[in-house]
């Protein structure tokens, strides 16, 4: 399935103006992805030189995230090895990095992957460790971001600014009430901030003999602008807040 997702890399190239286009792309006939969907489908074919120099006892599973940075080098990360794969832009296995444990340059379940600056891999962990790591883009550690809450989604904008969201919840007689607390930490001051709080309720259903059936399940969801802002939104509500690197609502 990675595969297939990491093809489209290889199927998107930039104009000098920075939009996205299908490589190969008829001149005289639709170029950029806007385009291409509005005459119809778009079909992605994994390219199976993607990886092809993989070593053979390295292999994806469990889930993983993607991150690319500028100069075309991708970076995958799998939570079952506890390790970052990298590869170059044409595809081609470079390395990995980080082992399970505790300590610095260590990982524990990594998922999702971002690009600070242009400079630094930011690596989320399993939410309990509490902590975003940062390596830079040849895989060698630079440090760790302690936050002291369960930290998930860690999401890089810029100036050295990563956001987060930490969730706690509780469980009342019809509902699981989950609160999803946005921050923005600066981890080279080490300062950090609230900057938005959501409140998600997700339906439970009794079991006769005990037990809950879970009927649905909400997240507060982030993303990055182009400019470097962060977007909040949440799987329950239309709305969007968008906010600046230093948690403005804009």
């Amino acid at each position: 399935i990675l595969r297939v997702f990491l093809s489209a890399f290889l199927l998107l190239d930039a104009t000098s103006s920075g939009t996205p286009t299908l490589v190969g792309a008829a001149a005289s006939g639709p170029t950029t992805l806007t385009e291409r969907y509005r005459t119809g489908r778009i079909i992605l074919r994994a390219d199976e030189d993607w990886t092809s120099n993989l070593p053979a006892d390295l292999f994806f599973e469990g889930s993983g995230n993607i991150a690319v940075a500028s100069d075309g080098s991708v970076f995958v990360s799998n939570s079952m090895r506890h390790t970052i794969f990298k590869f170059d832009a044409a595809g081609k296995f470079v390395k990995t990095f980080g082992r399970q444990g505790q300590g610095p340059g260590d990982l524990t379940h990594p998922g999702r992957l971002s690009i600070l600056d242009g400079k630094y891999l930011v690596v989320g962990e399993y939410a309990t460790n509490q902590r975003i790591s940062l390596f830079d883009l040849d895989g060698k550690f630079v440090t760790i971001v302690n936050t002291g809450r369960f930290t998930s989604q860690p999401v890089a904008l810029k100036d050295g600014k990563i956001a987060y969201v930490s969730i706690r919840g509780k469980m009342e007689l019809k509902e699981m009430v989950s609160i999803g607390e946005v921050f923005i930490v600066d981890w080279k001051k080490g300062a950090q901030k609230s900057i938005v709080l959501h409140e998600i309720r997700n339906p439970i259903e009794r079991m006769p003999r005990g037990g809950i059936v879970l009927a649905s399940a909400g997240a507060v969801v982030l993303g990055r602008t182009h400019g470097g802002g962060l977007i909040v939104g949440t799987t329950q509500s239309p709305r969007l807040d968008i906010f600046s690197a230093d948690g403005f609502r804009l």
